[in-house]
């Protein structure tokens, strides 16, 4: 799941600036409920949600990103190889 990593990228960089979630929500026009959800992973965030987050905090979430379309490829690599695997020994 992307949201876990990028969010807790965005919590980081809230605590190292001082920023809350009021400040962060008053900046983005949501409600602090709204926030939460959203950095809890209780809500979907939209693309458009996602990049006013980081410009508001200054963050470049490319290194995440990449790091999780790394993990994901190793991860399908894996599963493939399991099921081809499972496959091979069942005939």
């Amino acid at each position: 799941m992307i949201l876990k990593p990028l969010t807790e990228d965005i919590l980081v960089a809230m605590e190292d600036l001082g920023v809350t979630k009021s400040e962060l929500a008053k900046r983005l026009g949501k409600s602090k409920p709204r926030i939460t959800q959203l950095l809890r992973g209780s809500s979907n965030m939209t693309i458009g949600t996602l990049s006013d987050i980081a410009v508001e905090l200054g963050l470049n979430l490319d290194k995440t990103l990449k790091e999780y379309s790394v993990q994901q490829k190793k991860s399908n690599a894996l599963e493939l190889f399991t099921r081809f695997r499972s496959n091979v020994y069942r005939t």
